[in-house]
């Protein structure tokens, strides 16, 4: 049996939302939280700026410093603090019970998936490969989920909240950032476009370690009686050595984001500092404002430096869920029950009987007589000896 054409990303997601829709209004009340402690985020520079533009005000125009509206602006700030961390607090709350009952879920049906596969499957596939799609393939696409999910919402409200409160602040200013931002989308395409083969064969090669990691302590036994230590040993470097070596591709293309992004990023920020200095001399902007604007810097330079992190969990977290969803919708084998009653029997007897899959046929004209209590074995290759054949 071949298992079905990879699944597009469109095609995951369908898949994946008939486990989420359960707990939906769970996880979209999470992300409302992610959204809310966004907005506050975004308003805490120009909230800050507001104290550095009273004291810089009330300095320039030789009077007393207004404590009274600098205690007011520091309670305005205090309560934004409040509702982010409280907000914060119910997104980990929902999104974290709904994401969990979604994995919940999936495990069941990959389980019951399992029951109901034929024969044939099992014996084209290895215990390992199957295990892998359990444990490390649901774990990489709860991680995402869990982790990644919040974070790709909050990079892209980050970017949003913050190139608005920008735009306020100097449309000047905001356009020299802005410059930067196709140049980064570009060389992120570039980059995702290469990596993401490899991390499928990153997902690919963990579970064929899985797998031979798994025969050979099933087989320990075996391995001892047959002295085949030294061929296992080479065996399971050999798969070693693969998941080393796919691993270190996948990483090190994907990682390469990070410091081309943040070159470009750092230049538009030097040449925006450099405007906002000569627009505060010319009294443009006051002195807050521009203290507010480079923090925003900062701020919309999380997301875009995360760019990096966020591919490659992204990337690792799609490779999960099409071998998970290729492997649900694998066709299952009925159940058949059957209605005949069936009296005491003394001896099962096979005539003329064949077995195999589809047309390659495994035993051909057999007669076996099986009296009661015997016990008779039929074993193949695999059976007879630890793995694969010398």
């Amino acid at each position: 049996m071949k298992e079905t054409k990879k699944m597009k990303f469109t095609e995951c997601l369908s898949h994946l939302f008939v486990f989420i829709k359960p707990y939906r209004f769970k996880l979209l009340f999470g992300i409302l939280m992610v959204i809310t402690a966004q907005v506050t985020f975004a308003l805490n520079p120009t909230v800050e700026g507001m104290i550095t533009t009273q004291l810089a005000k009330d300095i320039s125009a030789h009077q007393p410093i207004q404590i009274d509206k600098v205690v007011h602006i520091l309670c305005i700030l205090f309560s934004i603090y409040i509702v982010k961390t409280i907000s914060q607090f119910l997104m980990a709350v929902f999104m974290t019970d709904a994401i969990q009952k979604t994995m919940f879920d999936v495990r069941n049906a990959i389980e019951n998936k399992i029951h109901h596969l034929p024969v044939s499957y099992f014996d084209q596939e290895k215990t390992g490969e199957l295990l892998s799609r359990i444990t490390n393939d649901v774990d990489t696409l709860s991680n995402a989920l869990q982790q990644t999910l919040s974070r790709v919402i909050s990079a892209i409200c980050t970017f949003t909240f913050v190139l608005f409160m920008m735009l306020r602040i100097n449309v000047l200013m905001t356009c020299i950032i802005l410059v930067a931002l196709p140049v980064i989308a570009l060389l992120s395409k570039f980059v995702v476009k290469k990596s993401q083969p490899l991390f499928d064969d990153q997902q690919n090669t963990l579970a064929d370690l899985n797998g031979t990691i798994n025969e050979l302590y099933d087989g320990y036994s075996e391995i001892l009686s047959y002295n085949q230590q030294e061929h296992a040993l080479e065996r399971f470097q050999k798969d070693n050595e693969r998941m080393r070596v796919s691993s270190f591709k996948a990483q090190f293309v994907s990682s390469l984001i990070n410091p081309l992004c943040s070159l470009i990023t750092y230049l538009s920020i030097g040449c925006a500092s450099l405007v906002g200095c000569l627009q505060v001399l010319n009294g443009t902007i006051a002195l807050g404002q521009l203290q507010a604007f480079i923090r925003y810097i900062w701020q919309i330079n999380d997301p875009i430096s995360q760019i990096s992190q966020l591919s490659s969990a992204v990337q690792s977290a799609f490779s999960a869920m099409s071998r998970l969803f290729t492997f649900l919708n694998q066709p299952i084998e009925e159940d058949v029950i059957s209605k005949c009653q069936i009296d005491e029997v003394r001896t099962i007897e096979f005539d003329h009987v064949q077995f195999g899959y589809d047309d390659n046929l495994l035993m051909k004209d057999v007669n076996i007589d099986v009296h009661q209590g015997q016990t008779i074995a039929i074993v193949g290759p695999t059976g007879s000896k630890p793995y694969g054949t010398y």
